[in-house]
C-alpha cells in the first residue's frame, strides 16, 4: 500500500512541478531576449531672438529677416522643420532687447538609434536696408548640432550672429526630452 501512495505522491509531485513550469513559461515576457524599441519625443523650441548691436544699421533697430531651422539628422538622413521664416518684405524689427518667439517642433526617435542622431539648428538671417544704393547685410548663417545620446534634460542654446560689424542678435532656444 505504500508504494502505492508514493507512486501517486510523486506522480502528483511530478504533475504540479510541470504546471508550475508551464504557468512561469506562459508569463515571462519575451524569452527571446528581445523587447519592443520605445520611440523617444524631443522638442526644439525657438524662445527669442535678441538684439546684441543695433547701431551698424544708422538706427536702433535691426530690420531682421531669414530663417530658423531645426533638422533631425540620423547618418545621411536628415528631417528639417521651419522654426521661423520671414521675408523680405515681412521683416521685424529688432531693437537691443529680446524679440520674443513662440514657436517649436517635435521629434521622435527609436531608443535604439539615439547614439547615432543629433539635432541640428540653424539660423541663416539678413537684415534689410531701405536704401536702394545699399545691399542688404548678412547678419550671419550659424548652426549648432547636439547629439541626443546624452540630452536627459531642458538644455537652453545660444546661437550669435554677428557676421557685419556693429549688427548683432543672438537666436535662443531649448532641446527638451519628453
Amino acid at each position: 500500500m505504500k508504494t502505492i501512495k508514493q507512486k501517486i505522491n510523486r506522480a502528483v509531485i511530478i504533475l504540479i512541478v510541470l504546471c508550475t513550469t508551464a504557468l512561469l513559461n506562459c508569463s515571462k515576457d519575451d524569452s527571446d531576449g528581445t523587447s519592443e524599441d520605445q520611440t523617444i519625443t524631443f522638442m526644439v523650441e525657438l524662445i527669442k531672438i535678441t538684439g546684441v548691436e543695433t547701431q551698424g544699421d544708422g538706427n536702433s533697430a535691426l530690420e531682421v529677416y531669414g530663417s530658423i531651422t531645426a533638422s533631425l539628422n540620423f547618418g545621411t538622413l536628415s528631417t528639417e522643420e521651419i522654426l521661423w521664416n520671414k521675408a523680405q518684405e515681412d521683416y521685424v524689427s529688432i531693437e537691443v532687447a529680446d524679440f520674443p518667439i513662440a514657436s517649436s517642433k517635435i521629434f521622435e526617435v527609436l531608443e535604439s538609434e539615439l547614439s547615432n542622431v543629433s539635432i541640428n539648428v540653424n539660423a541663416n538671417l539678413m537684415e534689410y536696408d531701405s536704401n536702394v544704393n545699399n545691399a542688404d547685410d548678412p547678419i550671419g548663417n550659424e548652426s549648432l548640432t547636439t547629439l541626443l545620446s546624452g540630452l536627459t534634460q531642458t538644455t537652453t542654446y545660444n546661437l550669435l550672429l554677428d557676421e557685419t560689424d556693429n549688427q548683432e542678435v543672438q537666436v535662443t532656444y531649448s532641446i527638451a526630452r519628453l
